[in-house]
């Protein structure tokens, strides 16, 4: 039983904002582990978010992602890291993008101005129908989060992606689709510190963008058949069954 059900979206315009998500958790269970760091990087601008996050119940010790109890006592609430993340998504979807050095005709730094509408908010992240989505609907639920923002939003699990481009011959060379051997596999320079959530997402970026360029193509292009709309009726009817 899915704990994010989905359905097709609409093929999408080129007018996309492409934001590869990352979560650092507890522990792997969706419904009862949860987040402890949040990382997003835009795929055209570069723009990026992170932020550590206050579980109920602090480790005494550091677990895998290395966050330590220290780190995360100075962090805040999961809803109010909620909120600025939904904030940086929309600020930088409704964001008309212009040159850093241009200028106008008097010879002032331009600014950039509101677009309107939006571009389409894609979130990409790996394996992120079984957990990420998963685990960012139940965090939700647990902190009286408005999930209903969620639906305004596409996404896109590339593993999706990146299995079918290894059934094309492309990316996979050793048969591990995991995002660390998926870094090694391309070479990727982008690698930091592995499980730390926005090293992670700018792992992905780089994986992403050397697939699109084998493809002749872009990364939107490349995620956009394989995006899916968020079915929350049928999430959360799931979810009350299990519970």
């Amino acid at each position: 039983m899915s704990n994010f059900c989905t359905f097709a979206a609409p093929a999408l315009d080129n007018d996309v904002a492409v934001f590869y998500l990352d979560f650092e958790t507890s522990g792997l269970d969706v419904l009862s582990d949860e987040v402890v760091e949040v990382g997003v990087t835009e795929e055209e601008t570069s723009a990026q978010f992170a932020t550590t996050i206050l579980p109920t119940h602090v480790p005494n010790s550091p677990a895998v992602h290395g966050i330590g109890p220290e780190e995360l006592h100075t962090s805040v609430r999961f809803n109010v890291a909620f909120d600025f993340l939904v904030k940086f998504l929309r600020g930088v979807s409704e964001e008309a993008l212009v040159d850093a050095t241009s200028s106008d005709e008097e010879g002032e730094l331009a600014l950039p101005s509101v677009r309107f509408p939006p571009r389409t908010v894609l979130l990409a992240a790996h394996n992120g129908f079984r957990f990420d989505f998963a685990i960012l609907v139940s965090e939700c639920l647990k902190h009286d989060c408005n999930l209903w923002i969620l639906v305004d939003f596409k996404f896109v699990d590339t593993l999706d992606v990146v299995r079918a481009c290894a059934a094309a011959g492309l990316g996979v060379a050793d048969g591990c689709a995991r995002l660390q051997c998926l870094a090694r596999t391309c070479c990727c320079t982008a690698a930091g510190r592995a499980h730390r959530a926005l090293d992670d997402t700018v792992v992905l970026r780089s994986v992403i963008r050397q697939l699109a360029e084998m493809l002749g193509s872009t990364p939107a292009a490349l995620l956009g058949p394989f995006a899916r709309e968020l079915d929350l009726e049928a999430t959360l009817l799931n979810r009350m069954l299990v519970s």
